[in-house]
Parts: C-alpha cells; structure tokens; sequence
C-alpha cells in the first residue's frame, strides 16, 4: 500500500536536509551581520550594536518577519514601559491630590464625603 524506502535512503536524504538548512541559515545570518555591519560603518562606529540590526531589519522589506521579535530600543519590552492610569489610586496621589473621592461603607444613608487636604477630625 505505502511506498517501501530503504532506510538508508530516508537517513541520506535527512542528514542532506540538515546540511542544506545549515547553510541557509549561515549565509542568512551572515548577510543580516553584513548590512548592519554597513549601517555601523554610516554612522563611523566601530561596534556593531543591537539597533544597527534593528534598523536594517524595520528598513528591508525581507526581514520583515523580524520586525516583531527585534524591537527598536530595549526599554520598549513590555515590562519596561509604564502603563497609563486604569483606575488605581496609590497612596502619593491621594496626599498629593486637592480632594479625593471617600467611600463611606459604613451606612447606606449617608451620602460619600469628599476628603480634602486638611485633616479633620469628627
């Protein structure tokens, strides 16, 4: 029903696979290196850094698979940048603000008193 292949066939054909996609990728990298290494060259340093590479990268249309994984600075990893305001009050805002909202959850009838500045005492 299937097609018989000689065992060594399939080893000969994989071992071939692997040299070829071992090549692929050292003459990918090699180009990648060799761009950014001319990028460094533009901008008379002597050091090629991980922004040179960005740079080629979000420039060539063929790297564009890359662009997510590499981005342009560092400090732009999710866990570097400060997320805006969701509704969170800390503590040095609240002493810093003029007034801030005061939830009584003591009895339903009275109504929210807004807290100011000036401590009181009631």
């Amino acid at each position: 029903m299937g097609v018989d292949f000689d065992d060594l066939e399939i080893l000969n054909s994989t071992e071939e696979s692997r040299v070829v996609l071992k090549k692929a990728a050292e003459i990918f990298i090699e180009e990648l290196s060799l761009r950014a290494w001319v990028r460094t060259g533009e901008k008379n340093k002597n050091t090629l850094e991980r922004n040179d590479f960005v740079e080629e990268i979000n420039e060539n249309k063929v790297y564009d698979f890359l662009a997510d994984i590499l981005p342009m600075d560092p400090n732009d990893h999710p866990s570097n940048v400060k997320e805006e305001h969701c509704g969170i009050i800390t503590a040095k805002e609240v002493t810093n603000s003029a007034e801030a909202p005061v939830i009584n959850v003591g009895n339903d009838n009275q109504e929210a008193e807004t807290a100011t500045s000036e401590p009181s005492i009631k």
